[in-house]
């Protein structure tokens, strides 16, 4: 409920969720916000980023999309993974890291190099897609050998600006 709704983890606190929850089954205690951080959370991602992880080693070609954002001055890159599984299309985010270092295709490429690696797919990519910065292209194109598609909306909105 929490992660499907986007609720806050204090939800648990609040006095008309635990009312709720009372008269549903009066007999269950609510995870504390602690335990949920801690212990619950954990163990669920864990659990999850297993099961990507196989399901991973059955998918031989896969896309990637790739987008560098700002919050609170500090860059991020985000890597989200699409592929076809069992009929079903998977379009999932595998990693949001931090981009501290100069953003040269040469850094971004050693940062996209470090995600592949970790979920053991670089040998799988076919295609990225990313916005039209050069220093993105260079990464995909010349540092990771990929093929870079730009990304339809970016060139669209560079268009009209």
């Amino acid at each position: 409920m929490i992660v499907a709704d986007y609720q806050p983890l204090s939800l648990v606190e609040n006095v008309g969720f635990i009312e709720y929850t009372k008269i549903l089954q009066p007999l269950y205690s609510i995870p504390s916000r602690k335990v949920l951080t801690s212990k619950l959370l954990p163990q669920e991602y864990n659990v999850i980023i297993l099961k990507i992880k196989s399901i991973l080693l059955n998918v031989n070609d896969l896309s990637i999309t790739t987008d560098m954002w700002t919050s609170d001055s500090k860059i991020y890159i985000t890597v989200m993974c699409h592929f076809i599984f069992d009929d079903q299309l998977y379009s999932l985010v595998i990693a949001t890291k931090d981009v501290s270092d100069r953003h040269t295709g040469q850094n971004i490429a050693a940062t996209l190099t470090n995600i592949f690696n970790e979920w053991n797919i670089a040998n799988k990519i076919i295609t990225v897609v990313s916005h039209n910065g050069s220093n993105i292209k260079k990464a995909i194109n010349e540092h990771l050998l990929k093929h870079h598609y730009p990304c339809i909306v970016h060139t669209l909105n560079l268009s009209i600006n």
